[in-house]
């Protein structure tokens, strides 16, 4: 049953060397596309940088095909592995500060994987007062299989927590499952919802996929002010 309201405009971003249109097929292959179209026009972006090294394990490209991208690839200290940078951060963040000035307004992130860091991040600056200050900015993000942003990006976080309205779907399965809470508790108030599989953009029926709908309908609701 559709919400009666206008649909919500959501710029969605990809997982790492995978890309926008790998993006949409997960989500048509969940149904979320089709139990969400009433709801919500979702523009699908890749990433600005080509991927940098081979695609995921559980990318099978017979399904998931080419190009690939990354919104940046993650440099480790060859000891201590820990992140020092991430390299390409800096023309993500160009490449998509400009689109949403072209393309806007969007009201809202839709995430998955390593797009969940660069949402939060965007979020987290724009509450600063660094990015994203015109009143038809971004203002709420979905995160399915977050992971939160390295301790060498963290700053970003600042000492508050983000005040935008968020929704975390994680997998019980998942092997980021704990860095998915990590980035939930970076938030205020978010709202979770739990699958029992892993790191994929699930299918979500009953009452799981009723919360996903009460979550949007609020944000139209919100908008309607």
């Amino acid at each position: 049953m559709g919400s009666g309201g206008q649909k919500l405009r959501l710029l969605a971003f990809h997982g790492f060397r995978t890309s926008g249109t790998i993006l949409a097929q997960q989500m048509e292959i969940s149904r979320l596309s089709k139990n969400l179209e009433d709801l919500v026009d979702i523009v699908y972006l890749d990433a600005p940088n080509v991927a940098s090294g081979p695609i995921p394990a559980d990318v099978p490209s017979d399904i998931f095909r080419g190009p690939y991208y990354e919104w940046w690839n993650a440099e480790q200290d060859p000891t201590t592995k820990e992140i020092l940078r991430y390299k390409g951060w800096d023309e993500t963040l160009a490449f998509v500060k400009d689109y949403i000035g072209l393309h806007g307004p969007f009201d809202g992130f839709w995430a998955f994987s390593q797009g969940t860091i660069l949402a939060s991040l965007l979020l987290a600056m724009k509450q600063q007062g660094l990015i994203l200050q015109h009143p038809c900015a971004p203002r709420f993000a979905l995160c399915f299989g977050g992971v939160i942003a390295a301790p060498v990006m963290q700053h970003f976080y600042h000492a508050t927590k983000i005040q935008a309205h968020s929704l975390h779907c994680i997998g019980d399965k998942d092997f980021v499952k704990k860095w998915s809470h990590k980035l939930m508790d970076t938030f205020d108030n978010p709202l979770l919802i739990t699958h029992p599989r892993g790191h994929v953009v699930p299918a979500l029926e009953g009452e799981s996929l009723e919360k996903l709908r009460s979550f949007l309908m609020a944000r139209q609701q919100e908008s309607a002010l």
